[in-house]
């Protein structure tokens, strides 16, 4: 998840600091979403802006949140 969004950022033609000012958080903050460092999930407003911004349909990034996080937590339990 965290690549597709730096690949998506940069597809949109995005810096950054461009995509933080657009969506109206900090730079850093997105840094830490691109990069993992915020280990919770990210909240669905924000996917929906990412959405937005970066020109994606909002079920790809809802899928690729959801791949990330069983991932993060071990996978599914069957």
């Amino acid at each position: 998840m965290r690549e597709y969004l730096r690949k998506i950022r940069k597809q949109a033609g995005f810096t950054q600091t461009q995509a933080a000012t657009k969506l109206r958080i900090s730079q850093n903050h997105l840094s830490n979403i691109e990069t993992g460092a915020r280990q919770s999930e990210i909240k669905l407003s924000t996917l929906m802006c990412l959405a937005k911004c970066y020109g994606v349909p909002l079920t790809a990034l809802i899928k690729a949140e959801t791949e990330y996080q069983n991932e993060a937590k071990g996978g599914l339990k069957k």
